[in-house]
């Protein structure tokens, strides 16, 4: 038995994609539809009457979009649209646009168009059902026009999807998989412009992430800074830190690194420090510039005892001293004892005496005989 087809429903449709903040939109336009039978796809009129159907289906149009990257998804995600009643003659060429936002470009926009029959009175009938799974984008951004038929027992449904891919802001490519130029990172969200100058710097654009890499001998964040490595005696001894800064060689020093000093405590090659010029900084105690002896007035272990002379009595020291260049604390002529504080002359005559004097503490030693406290007194036999 051959069926005559009873809906013969022609949509034209054209996507077309805009860009918009994150994503873009997806426009569906309806061009034609017919249904010279007056059914629905369970071959029941519409609008029934004592001889068959006294009328056409009062038809309006519900339009399921998915965007996903299978071609048997129905989710519906980029939102369902419903057209007004467009009549009730089941012939119309029709420019019925819909549209629907994404956020994200997927390889497939999966459509299901339902023509339904309104009914005042009980519910609204489905008329019929077409499933359409299209790649819309070109392979490159151009223009894509697609012809899809749909045909069954009742129903036959014409279709012209027209489609343009348009990247988001900094992609580019087939796929939209590709970061424009100058652009870099996740989400190409990163603008570097490579450079080499000296206002701007000197630098390339990492292809990962678009942060600068330096180029050779060029350092800091903007790569302004310029170094080059030297280990010899007329550039000087360094390495280049992060930042551009020369780093000297281990005992090198100056703004060149050209000044080799390196610490030292012995009593031959001296007891310093070194400054960050290269200079000797002598530990205490020790006479620069060599800082191997002891300063005037410094002696002992390490230059760590010192000597205070005076040239005159004082109240805060009676005595009579001097340094010796040795740094060793010395008694002047005739003053005796630790401090110096015991004055004592030698004599020989009998107006003062006849005696000598102890270093030790500055005390009279009585000449060979003679006796007394200030030995005048010749010793008896």
């Amino acid at each position: 038995m051959n069926f005559i087809p009873l809906l013969s429903a022609a949509a034209m449709i054209f996507f077309y994609v805009m860009p918009c903040e994150g994503g873009g939109r997806v426009g569906v336009t309806l061009k034609y539809y017919k249904n010279p039978a007056h059914r629905t796809y369970k071959f029941k009129c519409c609008d029934a009457g004592f001889f068959g159907c006294s009328g056409g289906c009062e038809a309006y149009f519900k339009i399921c979009a998915t965007q996903s990257a299978s071609s048997k998804t129905y989710s519906c995600n980029l939102g369902t649209k419903r057209t007004a009643v467009v009549g009730d003659r089941d012939d119309y060429i029709l420019n019925l646009g819909k549209e629907f936002t994404f956020t994200s470009l997927q390889e497939f926009v999966n459509l299901k168009v339902q023509v339904w029959d309104h009914d005042s009175v009980l519910k609204d009938d489905l008329v019929e059902t077409f499933y359409s799974s299209n790649r819309p984008w070109s392979p490159g951004n151009g223009h894509q026009k697609i012809a899809l038929r749909h045909k069954s027992r009742v129903v036959q449904i014409t279709l012209d999807l027209e489609g343009n891919k348009v990247c988001l802001p900094r992609w580019e490519g087939p796929s939209c998989k590709r970061c424009v130029k100058n652009w870099f990172g996740p989400g190409c969200s990163t603008y570097c412009v490579p450079q080499d100058s000296g206002e701007l710097g000197h630098y390339k654009c990492s292809q990962s992430n678009g942060t600068k890499n330096c180029l050779p001998w060029w350092f800091g964040n903007e790569c302004k800074a310029h170094c080059i490595p030297h280990d010899d005696d007329d550039n000087g001894h360094y390495s280049c830190a992060p930042d551009g800064n020369k780093t000297c060689h281990n005992g090198w020093h100056g703004k060149n690194c050209t000044v080799f000093c390196v610490p030292q405590d012995d009593d031959i090659r001296g007891h310093y420090t070194c400054d960050e010029h290269g200079g000797k900084v002598c530990f205490d105690g020790y006479r620069p510039p060599d800082c191997v002896d002891c300063l005037l007035g410094r002696y002992g272990a390490n230059c760590s005892l010192s000597c205070l002379a005076n040239d005159t009595y004082s109240v805060q020291q009676e005595g009579y001293i001097y340094c010796s260049d040795d740094g060793v604390k010395q008694c002047k002529q005739w003053w005796h004892g630790p401090e110096c504080l015991q004055y004592c002359v030698p004599h020989d005559d009998n107006e003062h005496g006849h005696y000598t004097c102890e270093t030790l503490n500055g005390s009279k030693v009585c000449r060979s005989g003679w006796e007394g406290p200030s030995c005048l007194d010749r010793k008896k036999n």
